[in-house]
């Protein structure tokens, strides 16, 4: 199977780059997941909960709360992956903060 180069600026290079080891672990864990992913978890919450509120049902509500996990889950692999080029202590602690915020984002 041949293996294609992505690039670009759209979605598919901005996840390809991540998974793919390209983006320093520092960028993904503070600006992508510590940042940006918990504004995105932020709002979806309260859309949510304002879902909720105006009695849209509970599952378009759970389903708006719930919608950025794909996108935490993708994350915190690319944390994980991208720590094996650090070094042991450093990857560990990045590891176990990406696990606890993703922890964290689910459960609140």
């Amino acid at each position: 199977m041949q293996t294609e180069s992505v690039t670009g600026h759209g979605p598919r290079a901005f996840l390809s780059r991540r998974w793919n080891r390209r983006v320093p672990l520092a960028t993904i864990f503070w600006r992508d997941m510590i940042v940006v992913a918990s504004i995105v978890n932020v709002v979806a919450g309260a859309l949510g909960l304002m879902l909720l509120g105006l009695k849209v049902g509970t599952v378009p509500s759970l389903a708006v709360l719930f919608a950025p996990l794909p996108y935490n889950a993708f994350l915190l692999a690319s944390v994980w992956r991208t720590a094996d080029l650090a070094r042991p202590a450093i990857a560990d602690v990045y590891r176990l903060g990406a696990t606890l915020w993703f922890l964290a984002a689910t459960i609140i």
